[in-house]
Formats: C-alpha cells, sequence, structure tokens
C-alpha cells in the first residue's frame, strides 16, 4: 500500500514573496522611523537647554538688582504697619479698614517678582494715603501726630527708593527680554519681568 503523503500547501506566488519582502522592509524602517523621532526630541530638548541658559546668563544683572528692590518693598510694608498701629488707637478707620491695611502691607512683604511687587505697591499707597488723610483729621494726640508724620516721611522715602531701585532693575530686564525676543525657544519659556508703571 502506497504510504500517505502530507498534501502539499498553496504554492507562493508572486504576490506572496513580495508581501514578505514588503514585512521585511515595513520592519526595518520601524527603528529608522523611531531614530528619526528620537533625534528630533533631542534636537528640540537640546535647542530649549541652550536658550534657557542664554536667557539666564542675560538675566543675571536683573537677578542680581532685584534683592535691593525687595528690601526696599520689606521696608515700605515696615511703614504701612508702623501706620496701622496708630490708626488702630483711634476710630478714625474701623476694625476692618485697619486689618486690609496690614493685610495690604504683609502682600507687599511676600510679593515675588517684579509685577506682583508693582501691584501691591500700588495697592498700599491707596490705602495709606486714605488712612493718613482721616488720621490727620481725627484729633490725634501731639505724639501721635508727630508720629504719623514721621511714618509718612519714611513711607513717601520708601516708595522714591523703591522706584529708583526699580527703574535700575528694568534696564537690566530689559536687556533680558531683548535676548528673550530673539529666542527660537521663547514660547515656551517664561519672559523676563519689568517692573511695571515707571
Amino acid at each position: 500500500m502506497a504510504g500517505y503523503r502530507k498534501p502539499a500547501g498553496p504554492a507562493l506566488g508572486p504576490r506572496g514573496k513580495s508581501d514578505k519582502k514588503a514585512d521585511k522592509k515595513a520592519r526595518r524602517d520601524i527603528p529608522h522611523a523611531l531614530g528619526v523621532a528620537l533625534s528630533a526630541a533631542l534636537l528640540c530638548v537640546a535647542l530649549v537647554v541652550g536658550n534657557a541658559r542664554a536667557l539666564a546668563r542675560a538675566g543675571e544683572n536683573a537677578q542680581a538688582l532685584w534683592p535691593q528692590v525687595a528690601a526696599c518693598a520689606q521696608e515700605r510694608a515696615g511703614d504701612a504697619l508702623n501706620l496701622a498701629q496708630i490708626a488702630a488707637r483711634y476710630d478714625a478707620l474701623s476694625g476692618d479698614e485697619v486689618q486690609a491695611l496690614r493685610d495690604a502691607a504683609q502682600a507687599l512683604g511676600e510679593a515675588q517678582g517684579a509685577q506682583e511687587t508693582a501691584a501691591a505697591s500700588d495697592a498700599l499707597q491707596t490705602l495709606v494715603s486714605d488712612a493718613s488723610v482721616r488720621l490727620m483729621a481725627a484729633g490725634l494726640s501731639e505724639a501721635d501726630e508727630r508720629a504719623l508724620s514721621s511714618v509718612m516721611d519714611d513711607f513717601t522715602e520708601s516708595g522714591n527708593m523703591l522706584r529708583q531701585r526699580a527703574r535700575q532693575y528694568n534696564g537690566a530686564a530689559q536687556r533680558a527680554l531683548d535676548v528673550y525676543a530673539r529666542l527660537p525657544a521663547r514660547l515656551v519659556l517664561p519672559a523676563p519681568q519689568a517692573y511695571p508703571g515707571l
């Protein structure tokens, strides 16, 4: 009896061979595509890092000047707190208004950055000006009149110093802003802050 023969599978025609070649080519193309994508990602990272370093170097002078601005802001906040102490002894301002004055002084003392500091200083200026006018009309004791005059002189002086230091800071910050405007990666980097309102 003749032995059993396994049925032969369908012969691979030209189309089957072509499909196998296409599969092999696709598998070779995957690592190549990944390599291209990885190279592009690394290039983007290098561009951002390089731009960030250039911006940091350009902003070094502004960063070095900022502590002087912050110190003036702290002094201004302290002057406002001294005014709040005088106001608390009289009925010219309500308890809530005295607290608002203290809160505004604290906000200036804790402000971070040029824009936040400028906004806090302006808000405090409004409250201090209003409080001083009302206190002067409240019939203060002679000692508190002198104290109020001294506090307001200090507050005015610290405000003048704050603006002076902020102008110096702005000169350095502008150079950083000029560099920032030329950076290809500026859309993903934070812009340097200038002190507004000067």
